[in-house]
């Protein structure tokens, strides 16, 4: 099942304690850069993930609900991730250097994509669920 929920009524799940995020994916090709962040929610223990991207110099997020059998896909993705950062960490410290002077130097809008894959990068290094 893969539904869309709209933007604001997950940021409401998210400012009420509804949903709490578990994991980011860095998807990162020649040509886009993407932060799929997975989220849990604590009542009913639905699963979703929130899409975001730049295109045309916009940020654009989008939220769908998601099965089992995604999110079990996607946290296998992520930790093969986390070791294949922390095997390579003079090339993820240039990443992180790389994603904070994005974030100084882009409109506001991209500003915080950039800021959240450093983040990211900087949380797999000590995520001790791996």
């Amino acid at each position: 099942m893969n539904s869309t929920i709209g933007n604001k009524e997950f940021k409401a799940m998210i400012k009420s304690h509804q949903c709490k995020q578990s994991f980011v994916r860095i998807i990162d090709t020649s040509d886009k850069v993407i932060l799929n962040r997975f989220y849990q929610d604590t009542v009913n223990n639905k699963k979703y993930v929130c899409g975001w991207k730049i295109e045309d110099g916009e940020l654009v997020r989008s939220v769908f609900e998601i099965d089992s059998g995604v999110w079990a896909y996607n946290w296998h993705k992520y930790t093969a991730a986390v070791v294949a950062v922390r095997n390579n960490l003079d090339e993820t410290n240039r990443m992180i250097d790389e994603c904070y002077d994005k974030s100084r130097n882009n409109p506001m809008e991209e500003r915080k994509f950039w800021k959240v894959k450093a983040e990211t990068l900087q949380f797999m290094l000590k995520d001790k669920r791996i």
